[in-house]
């Protein structure tokens, strides 16, 4: 292939260009609330190979032209429905840039490649969308700048603001994905209020047990938890290859002459650290391991194999898989059982310390609402006299469906770092 003559590095400016009006329609239709930042210099680098960015804030991006072609969001490129129609597999990858140009404003690039395909991106959707170390390093900082949850006592919000007002809704999200745990008060107690409540975020997840389930303590139950049974700390459906990642509990009658019964509810990301700075060792064990997990009996047979601590591809806790009453045989390796059982007893003693333990008694009208993929839930056994009675109702939403909403919400307060 012939490659096109490398332009002089020097930016060169152009007229102003509406972002709009070379998108096909709506180019990324957050843009506007990207990155605030605008380029103070560019230049063509590495014979066309990429480009640099120097930004007001003194930050430096280096973009690739085959990263700029892939990405580019004209109507040739890019579907309306913001789907791809050019495809990494369709890129040349001797693509250059041949031809790099700026707006008066700052506010757009304008780049050509070696193919003669010319791209614009708005500055700052380059400026967020920089993928430096740095700059990958601090938006999941930021993305994970999770508090521990408190163990005192839940944060609280009253129902009808959820129902009725966007900004209770997004305030309510926004407790959840920082504490793990949001209590919400006042509601109802009728029958499906929890659904009403859950719909303000998603769909519900529909599971075995239906679209909401009680817990209701009952003779020959399929599951321990419809006993007054104590219930040890663990999550929810782990069997599932998608378990949910909000569990609802709306506690429609709770008698106060019943002793006992009291919930709680453990930060296992807390103790998941706790592991990795005391015992390494473990903590290694315990995120490269697959234990099993499932649900089996006369109609039912789920089976999902899963490490107990997860990892993102920067090493940053994101998730705990830990279910005791439902963990099948262990499945590894010979060598692999003595280090599991020794690593599974440590986090289980971690997990076990008060400091990372919330607990309290649900009130009739109260919806405790928590992250099923963060914190453990428990529950103290009760002793149920006749004509006394403790019922909940509870749902989940997917998490793939929570943080639609909750990114959304973000959109509205600009926040947009927090969004990628």
């Amino acid at each position: 292939m012939v490659r096109s003559p490398v332009t002089d590095n020097r930016p060169t400016k152009v007229a102003k260009t509406s972002s709009k009006s070379v998108a096909g329609g709506d180019l990324y239709s957050y843009a506007s609330i990207c990155h605030s930042c605008v380029p103070v210099s560019t230049k063509i680098c590495e014979e066309g190979n990429k480009i640099e960015v120097q930004w007001e804030d003194k930050h430096t991006s280096l973009f690739h032209a085959t990263w700029l072609r892939v990405n580019c969001p004209c109507p040739e490129c890019l579907d309306a429905s913001q789907q791809r129609i050019f495809l990494p597999c369709d890129l040349d990858l001797n693509t250059r840039v041949v031809k790099l140009e700026t707006t008066n404003d700052n506010k757009s690039v304008h780049i050509e490649t070696s193919d003669g395909h010319k791209i614009v991106h708005p500055a700052n959707w380059l400026r967020t969308h920089c993928y430096s170390d740095s700059s990958v390093k601090a938006k999941v900082e930021k993305r994970l700048q999770l508090s521990d949850m408190p163990i005192k006592q839940p944060p609280k919000i009253d129902a009808t603001k959820i129902l009725t007002t966007e900004e209770g809704k997004n305030q309510w999200m926004a407790t959840l994905v920082k504490y793990g745990i949001a209590l919400v008060t006042d509601l109802n107690t009728e029958a499906g209020q929890v659904k009403v409540l859950a719909e303000r975020i998603a769909n519900v997840q529909p599971t075995v047990y239906g679209d909401t389930w009680h817990v209701i303590s009952k003779p020959n139950a399929e599951n321990i938890a419809y006993t007054s049974a104590n219930l040890v700390g663990h999550m929810d459906l782990l069997a599932y290859e998608a378990p949910p990642a909000i569990q609802f509990l709306h506690c429609r009658k709770f008698d106060e002459e019943i002793d006992g019964g009291a919930n709680s509810f453990i930060d296992a990301f807390a103790a998941a650290r706790r592991i990795r700075e005391n015992t390494p060792e473990h903590f290694k064990v315990l995120c490269n391991t697959y234990a099993t997990f499932h649900k089996l009996n006369a109609d039912k047979h789920m089976m999902q194999r899963r490490p107990h601590i997860v990892l993102d591809d920067r090493d940053e806790i994101v998730g705990v898989n830990w279910s005791p009453p439902f963990e099948g045989p262990l499945q590894v390796s010979p060598d692999e059982i003595a280090p599991y059982f020794a690593a599974y007893k440590a986090f289980s003693d971690e997990l076990n310390n008060k400091e990372h333990t919330l607990k309290f008694r649900l009130k009739q009208g109260e919806c405790v609402t928590f992250m099923n993929r963060r914190l453990l839930h428990a529950r103290d056994g009760f002793d149920l006299k006749e004509g006394l009675n403790r019922h909940l109702e509870g749902t989940y939403i997917l998490g793939d469906d929570f943080y639609n909403a909750y990114r959304l919400s973000l959109r509205d307060m600009s926040d947009v770092e927090t969004i990628l």
